[in-house]
């Protein structure tokens, strides 16, 4: 298939029971840049994008038009699409990019995306798998979980450059969530279970527990900078959710920002940048009542970024990436560009 397509942990205990304290006394001071929202060419479903360190952009989209999967590509102003026949997916969950013209994607159906030679190719493992979350730190060095249909049951592999083989997974969960790795054989996981979510640690091959929380919590995204480490999402309450910003390490804080009602908002994506900052994507609970925001946490005090929204389209951002200081978000019909 041819043509454009578009931390390191300080010593934890095996695992590390979490207090929630309260929010972090947050007021916004000044505004940290502008956040152009952008209606791409194509219309549909954008869910994950990465971006490579020329500043290439990666996206995936469910087309709305054919509702085919594809990956769009924007480098240098212009957009690229490659669209995939149904028999390859019917979703695209993740997608991560690397230097060297190399990169993966996952989705449902049991597609693996695996670019190289500015192509396409397709590694199917299992038909009845939904890969989920992709991560690694090079090409060679991959690791994708993965639930089973429709029996539920999760899965995680690892690609060590030439095979993918099935790893030991922890035991009791009802799937993984979201990956942040920091090196071959070292990052962070989340583990899903009925009493809500834990962070992992990997020991080599082997992932081990890191941190409990106390609390009910669905974990939507997990970043970091080598040094530190964020994670962001909900605390559930029966019906009632709470958003919820948490410093992982190296100490563990709440740092909810008290600039937005957590009953409110939650958290649905966020990125650590190359200073220890958090850029976080805020969306409300009730979107016809209050608008989507992008908020920057500088180890001290959030503040809260401009959006310029000039389209018809609400951006809800599931994803933002950063290279060299500039920033994009993606979710929803809409890209957004930051600017400082």
């Amino acid at each position: 298939m041819r043509g454009w397509i578009f931390l390191t942990l300080g010593a934890a205990a095996a695992a590390l029971v979490m207090s929630c304290g309260e929010d972090e006394v947050t007021t916004p001071t000044a505004s940290v840049g502008s956040w152009t929202v952008i209606e791409p060419p194509y219309e549909g479903a954008w869910t994950h994008c990465d971006v490579q360190a020329d500043g290439t952009v990666w996206a995936t989209v469910l087309l709305a038009d054919s509702k085919r999967a594809a990956v769009v590509r924007y480098k240098d102003g212009a957009w690229g699409i490659k669209k995939f026949e149904p028999v390859v997916t019917e979703a695209l969950n993740d997608i991560l990019m690397f230097d060297g013209g190399r990169g993966w994607a996952c989705g449902n159906g049991g597609a693996l995306l695996d670019y190289r030679g500015g192509q396409w190719f397709l590694t199917r493992l299992y038909n009845d798998l939904e890969y989920l979350h992709l991560g690694g730190v090079d090409a060679s060095h991959v690791w994708v979980n993965a639930i089973s249909r429709p029996y539920g049951v999760p899965a995680i592999f690892h690609y060590d450059g030439s095979q993918w083989r099935e790893a030991e997974k922890p035991r009791g969960y009802t799937s993984f969530g979201p990956f942040y790795m920091t090196a071959a054989d070292a990052g962070f996981m989340v583990a899903r279970g009925e009493a809500g979510d834990e962070v992992f640690k990997l020991r080599g091959t082997r992932w081990e527990p890191a941190l409990t929380f106390n609390e009910n919590l669905h974990l939507y995204d997990i970043a970091g900078d080598g040094a530190i480490t964020y994670a962001v999402g909900e605390r559930r309450l029966a019906r009632e959710k709470l958003g919820r910003v948490y410093q992982l390490t190296p100490e563990l804080r709440n740092i909810t920002p008290a600039i937005l009602a957590s009953e409110e908002y939650y958290y649905r994506a966020c990125y650590a940048d190359h200073l220890g900052g958090l850029w976080v994507a805020a969306a409300p609970y009730r979107p016809i009542t209050a608008v989507y925001r992008l908020l920057y946490w500088d180890g001290r005090r959030w503040t809260e970024a401009a959006v310029a929204n000039k389209t018809s389209a609400v951006p809800r951002f599931f994803d933002i990436e950063f290279v060299d200081g500039a920033g994009w978000a993606v979710g929803g019909t809409t890209f957004a560009r930051y600017r400082k």
